[in-house]
Formats: C-alpha cells, structure tokens, sequence
C-alpha cells in the first residue's frame, strides 16, 4: 500500500512530523488501520506522551495483522508508565508473534528485574475517576499543563498553539460540565465519545 509506505520513507528520512501526518491522514478512511496507529503511536511514545501512546497502541495490537514491534513498543510504553506486568503481557505477546526479536526478549527480562515503582505496577485495571472512550479503550489523565487533546492525534496538549506531536491546530475542548451537555468524539478512535469513568482495564 503506496500510503503505508510513504509513512515509512518519511520516518527513515527522520522527518517525523511529516510521517506522523500521513499516517492521521490514513486513519481518516481507515479508522483501525493497526500501521496508522502504529506510527502515531511510535511518535507519541517518542515523545513522551505516553498515555496517548497507550491508546493508538492498544488500537494496533488488536489487528490481526499487527507485527510484533508493536507489541513490544505498546509493552515500553507500560514500562514508563509503571505497569510492569501489563508491560511483561506485552512483551510475551511480542514473542509470541516472533519468538527472535531480541528487542522484546531485553525487555522483557527488564520486567523481571525492575522494581515496582507504584501500587498499580502489578495490576490490569486501575480505578477512576478518569476521562475514557465509550467505545476504545483510551484513557486521558490530563493535567492542568495538558489540559485539551489533540483533536488529530489524541496527545495531551496546552490549549495554545500547534499540537508539539503532530503540528495539528485542532483541539478537543474536555471537561465535566461539557461532558453533562454535548457529546466529545474521542480523538483515538473517532467513534466513539469521551466520558467519565469509574475503572479502566489496561
């Protein structure tokens, strides 16, 4: 597929932004595509956005044809939030897929020699209240720094200026009183709609 490849170039080229676009420009017709989410999840993990990066990734791996590097960056991506035993779920699943990736094997013996760094580093659900999707199993723990979504790639973003991951001028306004009057499409998925929630599965 010319598109996937093209996202492909621009990431070997180091033009990242622009790989990142064309990737958001292929999940506008095809909202599950496991690549598109990929590679806009890469660029957020890249860039430390981390629960954004969650949210594509997780995305991804439930494709069937998602390759085993994805699963071993959605498994990085838990180990810097902390989640070590989701993160080690990950990286098995990587090995499934591919039982050579050295990458996934490294990680996934550091999972077994990390220490946790939270309560929830065992655990697969964490209680709310957060902002959540109705339908995708995003999640977006915003902060008074972060405190709107990209309206294209999903990143906690300031309201000021263009998105830092993707250069989008877009944002999702968030917050519990519009949550009460109007429907917020979620900006992982573009399905379905944020919400408050109670619990999260990881």
């Amino acid at each position: 597929m010319l598109e996937r490849e093209r996202v492909g170039v621009l990431n070997q080229l180091g033009r990242t932004v622009d790989a990142v676009q064309a990737a958001l420009q292929i999940l506008k017709t095809r909202l599950r595509d496991w690549m598109g989410h990929f590679y806009v999840g890469n660029r957020l993990d890249d860039c430390d956005e981390l629960w954004g990066a969650r949210n594509h990734l997780l995305i991804a791996c439930d494709e069937e044809h998602a390759r085993a590097e994805t699963f071993n960056t959605l498994g990085v991506v838990y180990l810097g939030l902390g989640f070590v035993l989701r993160a080690r779920q990950c990286f098995e699943a990587a090995l499934q897929r591919d039982a050579t990736l050295e990458r996934a094997k490294r990680n996934l013996a550091r999972t077994w020699e990390a220490q946790p760094p939270h309560d929830f580093a065992n655990t697969l659900q964490v209680e709310g209240p957060g902002t959540g999707c109705t339908v995708c199993p995003a999640m977006y723990p915003m902060t008074e720094d972060l405190p709107v979504l990209c309206a294209a790639c999903c990143g906690r973003r300031p309201v000021g200026g263009k998105c830092p991951y993707c250069a989008h001028d877009d944002y999702v306004p968030w917050s519990d009183e519009l949550a009460d009057v109007a429907s917020v499409i979620c900006p992982t998925c573009h399905i379905g709609s944020l919400v408050k929630k109670a619990q999260f599965s990881l």
